[in-house]
């Protein structure tokens, strides 16, 4: 998913103009859909949320319904509240791209995830990625099924 970019950070509950109130709004339908139409199957919802985990509020955060661990796991937490080296959106710099998967991947299978620091193998590191590449770095996740599956 792709979700509106920009705004002050503060969601303005009702303002159907505010960035954040649209984030959020989005995240609810979302949610909405996936607990109706799938609610037993194993979900990931990865791309760039345009947001970060900055508000841990949930009068301020357009994640509420999806924090929620016995639902879902955001699995790139660690990344957000890690080293800024490793964040997706390194011109701001930021984390605001993010990978939610269901508890029933959670639950049954093994997962890693990691930034892909693509830059490292250019030889004008991140000013070669943004010209010829992307301002967003790849967050990658690695998920073990077992052989029954």
């Amino acid at each position: 998913l792709h979700l509106k970019c920009c705004g002050d950070g503060i969601l303005n509950d009702g303002d159907l103009s505010d960035e954040e109130y649209m984030r959020y709004n989005t995240m609810e339908l979302l949610s909405n859909y996936i607990s109706t139409e799938y609610p037993l199957d194993n979900v990931l919802v990865l791309g760039d949320f345009n947001d970060t985990f900055e508000n841990p509020s949930t009068e301020n955060d357009i994640f509420t319904t999806f924090i929620n661990p016995e639902e879902y796991i955001f699995t790139d937490f660690d990344i957000a509240q890690g080293s800024t080296n490793y964040w997706s959106y390194p011109q701001w710099p930021s984390h605001i791209d993010h990978i939610i998967i269901s508890n029933e991947i959670n639950d049954n299978f093994i997962y890693d995830i990691q930034t892909i620091l693509i830059e490292n193998a250019l030889s004008n590191g991140l000013i070669d990625y943004y010209n010829y590449i992307s301002d967003h770095r790849p967050i990658v996740i690695t998920i073990d099924i077992p052989e029954i599956f």
